[in-house]
């Protein structure tokens, strides 16, 4: 089975390197789409509060895929990685 059948099967055997991939992926459209929400919680220091309901929704579509705590602590690294650079006081007191 390749990337994108596992990527659109209900959930899947945890692969580490495919589980950050889809992790990247999800939250790479995330800033896409929501650009302006992020930059507002970025700008105010508390991302969660502008972003909860769609980063929550992304969470939940990828631990549909990944149940898996060990996938769940990979999407929360990507998710500081990627929409806080890497500053997990970006996210604010709100998560």
């Amino acid at each position: 089975m390749g990337f994108f059948d596992r990527l659109f099967s209900e959930s899947v055997p945890f692969d580490p390197v495919e589980a950050e991939r889809l992790a990247k992926l999800m939250l790479a459209e995330l800033v896409l789409y929501e650009a302006k929400k992020l930059e507002e919680g970025r700008a105010n220091r508390n991302i969660y509060a502008s972003l909860g309901p769609e980063i929550e929704a992304v969470r939940k579509r990828f631990t549909d895929r990944y149940p898996q705590p060990e996938a769940v602590e990979v999407f929360d690294r990507q998710l500081v990685a990627i929409l806080a650079n890497g500053d997990t006081t970006l996210l604010g007191q709100d998560l």
